[in-house]
């Protein structure tokens, strides 16, 4: 898909793709798609194919893995319109796609079967020696008596690296083999719960009744309780908190240093150089670390998964210094997060406080984006959002104006926590 707004024109096709994702992941106790499409889904197998055209024989345009997110545009004989929060969209069978999410809130001791953003059921459960971090899963019918969870995920990864309980290889062999190196499984359970992968315990005839709605497995995904579910759910929730991020940084801004200065070698996670320095990435990254996301880590990852979207691009000297460089850093939100317009003058309320854009600011003499910043809730004279980020060397980070006056490359939206996992 084309970023450079300034020389490709926008179909209706494509509009109608970004309209859609502009408002995906806004409603409490889960996501919600706009009025005219009709469901939030996910992939209930590996491997899966956006087709084309509905039909087994056209042409496969991705191939999407179990638990991916997806917009549903419309049902039609057993197929569905579906779209993918990077802007491809495509045909589905509808018996490989659910929009039923089990929510478990770990204070309540509840676990609440969503629908579309509407409370269907709610069972009580009992916790379990396994334990259930927190983030989303996706749990698999196990004999009958246990419904066993894709544990750990990518975020149980980190926490094993931050606490040395894992290096840095055998993380990222378990994530390229997409295999689990923990003995350990963590499951829901029904009846006794003596088990010890057991996590959450359900009765016998609740367990029962779950297994019944869920016989190709679900999504589930663990709060510690029902008002960190409604914070993570509420609109734009992650949009504000890497505004937030940005805002704080303007109390001690950081100055402006040269791109590609030799620095030393970063650490890992969490690896930044020193505070009162920044280039624009810096400032980018920081805003979604406070926000609860590391980009270092998830760069990283992506790398590793996708190496194919990172060919060609300068990723500096340091190995744990690539989400440093603009080119990698725009690879990773193209494919990542929602596209939107970079049009201002098409939809100047497309660019909400927190979205991440890129520009080019005309000192590398092309059109390929060498600035980054977050939008922020303040305007200029023009009533035009401004961009918090750090111009050149010696210059501190504030608000700019950037939007119409810099060629803008690519405006993008991070979705929801749970999605980065």
């Amino acid at each position: 898909m084309a970023r450079h707004g300034r020389d490709v024109g926008i179909s209706k096709g494509r509009v109608f793709i970004l309209l859609v994702f502009n408002v995906l992941f806004c409603c409490w106790l889960g996501t919600c798609c706009p009025a005219y499409a009709f469901s939030d889904i996910y992939a209930l197998k590996s491997k899966l194919n956006l087709r084309e055209k509905p039909g087994v024989d056209t042409r496969v345009l991705a191939v999407l893995e179990r638990n991916s997110s997806l917009c549903g545009l419309k049902s039609i004989n057993g197929w569905v319109h579906a779209a993918t929060p990077d802007g491809k969209d495509g045909w589905i069978r509808a018996d490989l796609v659910s929009s039923s999410v089990v929510h478990i809130h770990k204070a309540e001791r509840t676990a609440v079967v969503v629908e579309d953003g509407l409370v269907m059921e709610t069972f009580s459960i009992a916790p379990a020696s396994a334990g259930m971090p927190e983030g989303r899963y996706f749990a698999t019918l196990s004999g009958g008596r246990s419904m066993i969870l894709s544990w750990p995920n990518r975020a149980d990864y980190r926490r094993f690296l931050v606490t040395g309980n894992m290096t840095l290889a055998r993380c990222d062999a378990a994530l390229v083999s997409g295999k689990s190196s923990m003995r350990k499984r963590i499951a829901l359970c029904g009846g006794s719960g003596k088990s010890g992968e057991c996590g959450a315990v359900f009765s016998a005839s609740d367990f029962s009744r779950l297994t019944t709605l869920f016989p190709n497995g679900c999504r589930v995904e663990i709060y510690p309780d029902a008002e960190e579910d409604r914070m993570l759910n509420r609109p734009d929730e992650l949009s504000y908190r890497i505004y937030q991020g940005a805002v704080a940084l303007l109390k001690t801004p950081p100055a402006g240093m040269r791109q590609g200065a030799r620095l030393p070698a970063l650490s890992y996670p969490g690896g930044d150089i020193q505070p009162d320095f920044a280039t624009s990435p810096d400032i980018v990254t920081r805003a979604v670390r406070r926000a609860g996301l590391d980009l270092q880590v998830l760069v990283h990852e992506d790398m590793l998964l996708h190496p194919d979207r990172y060919q060609g691009l300068d990723r500096g000297d340091d190995p744990h210094g690539a989400h440093r460089s603009v080119a990698v850093l725009f690879a990773y939100f193209s494919h990542n997060s929602l596209s939107l317009t970079t049009d201002v003058n098409e939809d100047l309320f497309a660019f909400e406080a927190g979205d991440i854009v890129f520009w080019a600011s005309g000192e590398t003499g092309n059109d390929a984006p060498d600035r980054a910043g977050v939008v922020s809730e303040t305007f200029d004279r023009d009533g035009v959002p401004q961009i918090i980020t750090v111009g050149g060397v010696g210059q501190l980070t504030r608000r700019q104006s950037v939007l119409t006056k810099q060629t803008l490359i690519g405006h993008f939206r991070m979705t929801h926590l749970f999605d980065y996992q």
